[in-house]
């Protein structure tokens, strides 16, 4: 049996505690902002909202839906290549942070997007009568109005 030699240890598990920080910071920062933007563009594009459009709602709801139930794993072998070219190499705690990013902000525009559905018709309205483009009304009144669902949410 080895005997436990702190000198070698604890070094490693600092280091690897810091990567480990690294990853999560790195990867939450990238998914919040990639995942909440892609929500609001769903929110914004679904049949009859703001800025409907079909096409754009339709590609959005597929590639959610399809890479939503993907276990990590897998998305991580499956972005090596796309790592390697980024980044040099598929391994490491940087190279990881991409298939982290990606699963991430699926999760995340789903979750975006429910909350933004929640807000009042009323208020979207009431900024709509009053002439406001909608772009202002998503930015002014919807995103306003969600900002508390939308925060907890991304601590979910």
């Amino acid at each position: 049996m080895r005997d436990f030699d702190p000198d070698a240890f604890f070094p490693r598990l600092w280091d690897a505690i810091g990567e480990t920080g690294l990853m999560v910071t790195v990867a939450f920062a990238g998914a919040a902002v990639i995942g909440v933007l892609l929500g609001l563009l769903l929110y914004a594009s679904r049949p009859g909202n703001l800025l409907q459009n079909r096409v754009v709602f339709g590609v959005l709801n597929l590639v959610i839906n399809v890479i939503r139930p993907i276990p990590f794993l897998i998305v991580a072998i499956a972005l090596i290549p796309l790592t390697r070219v980024v980044f040099g190499t598929g391994l490491g705690p940087l190279p990881q942070t991409i298939p982290l990013i990606v699963v991430a902000c699926v999760a995340i525009a789903r979750v975006s997007e429910s909350n933004l559905v929640a807000v009042s018709p009323g208020a979207i309205e009431a900024g709509a009568a009053m002439g406001a483009s909608p772009a202002r009304v998503l930015f002014s009144i919807v995103v306003p109005e969600a900002l508390g669902p939308l925060t907890l949410g991304l601590t979910y």
